[in-house]
C-alpha cells in the first residue's frame, strides 16, 4: 500500500528549503508572528511561516485531509535615506523597493508549491490573499503578508494499534 504522508514538521522543512535555496531570502523562522527576532536578530530579508486558525482536517473517503491555514510574511530591513528616491520626497527609505522585491519572492514561493511541491501531494487549495505590512518596531521592516490554505491531497496512516 502507497502511503503519502507529510508532517507538519516536513511542510516546515520544506519552507525552509525554499528559504534556504531562494538567492535573495537570508532567513527563516516558524511559530507565532510575536516570536519574529525574540531569540535572535533575523537577517534580513526573511521568510516567516505561522499557521493560523483556519487549518481544518476534513474526512473524504474514510481518509483525514488537514487543511493548513498558512501564513507567510516575507520583510526586509527599511534603509531611511535622504532622497532616495525623489518621488518619495525628502527623508523617504527604500520601502517601495522592499515591496516590489518582497512581492517577487512571494510569487516565487507560490510558483515553487504549485509547479514542485505537488510530488509531496500539496496544493494551494483557492486564491492567496497577500498585503503590504510595515512594522515600526526597532527593526523597521516592511513587506509582504499572505494567507493561504495549503491542503494535503491525501493522509493515510495506519493507526498505530496494540
Amino acid at each position: 500500500m502507497s502511503v503519502n504522508i507529510i508532517t507538519l514538521n516536513q511542510l516546515i522543512n520544506l519552507f525552509s528549503s525554499f528559504a534556504q535555496n531562494h538567492f535573495f531570502i537570508k532567513d527563516f523562522g516558524f511559530g507565532p508572528t510575536s516570536d519574529i527576532g525574540t531569540s535572535r536578530q533575523m537577517e534580513f530579508p526573511y521568510l516567516w511561516l505561522s499557521l493560523d486558525q483556519q487549518s481544518t482536517i476534513s474526512v473524504t473517503n474514510k481518509t483525514a485531509v488537514p487543511r493548513y491555514g498558512i501564513t507567510v510574511l516575507l520583510m526586509d530591513k527599511i534603509n531611511i535615506q535622504q532622497n532616495y528616491l525623489d518621488i518619495n520626497g525628502v527623508n523617504s527609505d527604500n520601502s517601495q523597493e522592499i515591496l516590489s522585491d518582497t512581492l517577487q519572492y512571494l510569487q516565487d514561493l507560490i510558483t515553487e508549491i504549485e509547479v514542485n511541491w505537488h510530488i509531496y501531494g500539496l496544493k494551494i487549495d483557492g486564491d492567496t490573499s497577500c498585503f503590504p505590512a510595515v512594522d515600526e518596531t526597532p527593526d523597521k521592516v516592511c513587506g509582504w503578508v499572505a494567507q493561504f490554505p495549503l491542503k494535503v491531497k491525501h493522509l493515510n496512516c495506519i493507526i498505530p494499534l496494540a
